[in-house]
């Protein structure tokens, strides 16, 4: 039996990794934390979605207050949390460039509460936090690479 291989389409598929199981806080008005993910070597990443639950001290300052992504040691993404309180989720696509095998995704934040001249000696009190939610993840949306998946023929053929 011939396969055309140029006819075989593979279709998108999408794979989602949480981060922690349990909502965590980060204390201080400079914050950080780092969180793990895997990708696979034979998938043909479309689209790498970072989905972020958080939440921020209801004295924090939006104005000034500011959160900064990294993966893999390389900043791409800094916000300004929005003008409400409660839990808020950000999606923020991930530099498909950026992503190896294993990932450190790193969030830092800047959670300050009081805006005035001096704002770089501001003192750190126990209304600097930083909240990161159960849930947060990321999202893929990938084909099987063909080369990759050793299996690929043989599940093909089943």
């Amino acid at each position: 039996m011939l396969i055309n291989v140029s006819q075989v389409h593979a279709e998108d598929l999408t794979y989602t990794q949480n981060f922690q199981n349990d909502t965590m806080t980060l204390s201080g008005k400079s914050t950080s934390t780092s969180m793990y993910f895997t990708k696979m070597d034979y998938w043909n990443i479309k689209k790498a979605t970072f989905n972020f639950n958080y939440q921020v001290s209801q004295l924090a300052d939006k104005e000034i207050s500011d959160i900064t992504i990294s993966l893999n040691g390389v900043k791409f993404f800094s916000f300004r949390p929005a003008h409400r309180s409660g839990f808020q989720s950000k999606e923020v696509e991930i530099p498909l460039e950026l992503l190896e095998g294993t990932n450190k995704l790193e969030i830092k934040g800047q959670i300050l509460n009081e805006k005035d001249s001096k704002s770089y000696n501001l003192a750190q009190t126990p209304a600097n936090w930083l909240t990161i939610k159960a849930g947060s993840n990321v999202n893929f949306k990938y084909e099987v690479d063909c080369k990759f998946n050793p299996n690929f023929w043989t599940n093909l053929s089943a």
